[in-house]
């Protein structure tokens, strides 16, 4: 959209090559291929997102035991209908509403292709198709911020009543009431944390990346790194999720108000434990590490054939952690050490 309305300037323009090949190719294709992915890797932050949070409520300052359940329960029934309920709303507006509507901008065809004429309709019509996959992932994430967002108005009303001090029908009535009528603060505060946890937030990192990325001609810095946002959120999770995560965690501000110093602490001795194990796994052969030849060697080739990279072994064959985000960022930082120590 933002592309769209730079094309209403008036003046006939160079073809953009990287908003083609990030909306049509990028945005398409290769996002349909990390879909599966994508719904995985979201699934897998819901339980890592659980499990820090029922840690940290053992830790000094974390958040109640009654805030957890109340987290859970709203993100299993009130957030999966919210989630289903955006996800889908999400896919039918870029399926339907999108496609079948007229854009009125002046911008020259191949730039920025629009639907005011037949050809402009064929052009458009090629990118939605192409682009199907990438609306669906958009769809997933919908799905999941609308989980998020239904746990964190749960969480946020339980911590009032904590601090409240309320019981009994008091606390119920507040409770619900505080849900079905969060505050513009809180409805902020909510949206933002739910980007977080779908690695949707924009850090300041970020932001940098995405202002150098921009400035590069000709569109070459979006063909070369179109997506920045979940890169590097998936990053800072992993870091957070290392020894290096007590670094800072005692400041911790974020989604949890005055409990997310404990769920950050939670989050850095779960990762840091769970890492302590991969690393073991990894001595013991039960996880595959990284090809330890050279990249296009006989040696590496043979290797390749009956090892997966960070594969863990399962029934069923190798599993790779690689597709799996934050865990895969984690598995490498294990991988690395071990290789290095090799």
């Amino acid at each position: 959209e933002g592309e769209l309305a730079k094309s209403q300037l008036s003046g006939v323009r160079a073809v953009d090559a990287g908003w083609w090949m990030q909306h049509i190719f990028v945005n398409g294709i290769m996002s349909g291929l990390s879909n599966v992915r994508n719904v995985i890797g979201n699934t897998a932050k819901v339980a890592k997102t659980l499990a820090e949070l029922y840690g940290s409520t053992l830790l000094p300052g974390g958040p109640s035991l009654s805030s957890a359940n109340a987290f859970t329960s709203s993100l299993l029934t009130r957030g999966i209908r919210r989630g289903m309920a955006d996800g889908w709303g999400t896919f039918i507006h870029r399926n339907v509403a999108d496609f079948a509507k007229l854009d009125s901008t002046t911008s020259d065809l191949l730039r920025y292709p629009t639907r005011e004429n037949g050809v402009g309709k064929i052009v458009a019509g090629t990118a939605d198709a192409v682009g199907l996959p990438s609306r669906a992932m958009v769809a997933a994430d919908s799905f999941y911020k609308g989980m998020y967002e239904e746990a964190f108005k749960a969480l946020h009303a339980t911590q009032a009543a904590d601090a409240l001090k309320l019981t009994g029908s008091k606390r119920a009535g507040f409770v619900a009431d505080r849900i079905a009528n969060p505050s513009v603060k809180e409805v902020t505060a909510i949206r933002q944390a739910a980007a977080e946890y779908t690695f949707n937030a924009r850090t300041g990192i970020a932001k940098d990346v995405i202002g150098l990325r921009d400035k590069v001609p000709f569109g070459i810095g979006r063909l070369i790194m179109p997506f920045v946002n979940t890169p590097t959120n998936i990053l800072k999770d992993a870091l957070q999720s290392t020894p290096a995560g007590f670094i800072g965690a005692q400041t911790a501000k974020g989604a949890f108000g005055e409990a997310e110093r404990a769920v950050r602490y939670s989050r850095a001795i779960l990762g840091s434990t769970a890492m302590v194990v991969m690393y073991s796994q990894l001595a013991q052969g039960n996880v595959t590490g990284f090809n330890p030849y050279r990249y296009g060697t006989t040696e590496a080739n043979i290797w390749a054939k009956d090892n997966t990279e960070l594969g863990v072994k399962t029934p069923w064959g190798q599993l790779s952690l690689l597709n799996y985000p934050p865990f895969s960022t984690v598995a490498k930082f294990v991988a690395g050490v071990q290789d290095t120590q090799r």
